[in-house]
């Protein structure tokens, strides 16, 4: 079973929520971090956007799978898992 961190959203928390990540993915943005004179900052979430947002899609799937249907979803992983597989060259 997945792990589903917006148990008790609701449709409209979930799809305000996902608005925010696609806005998030189309600005592409960025991890930021500084420091001047011994002090420094830094932001960076725990979760990419990407990740939020198939959290997200894998919720609103449960809470209605015919609108959201899991085809919604993108691949866990870009990469052919023939590549992943190859013995001569094995990719990390």
């Amino acid at each position: 079973m997945a792990f589903n961190p917006f148990i008790g959203w609701t449709e409209a928390e979930l799809l305000a929520a996902r608005r925010k990540v696609q806005d998030e993915i189309a600005e592409g943005g960025a991890l930021t971090s500084g420091g001047a004179g011994g002090t420094s900052f830094g932001r960076a979430p725990q979760y990419s956007a990407l990740t939020r947002l198939r959290m997200i899609q894998r919720a609103l799937y449960v809470i209605n799978p015919t609108t959201y249907p899991l085809a919604n979803l993108q691949p866990q992983s870009e990469m052919p898992s023939f590549f992943r597989s190859n013995p001569i060259n094995p990719i990390p």
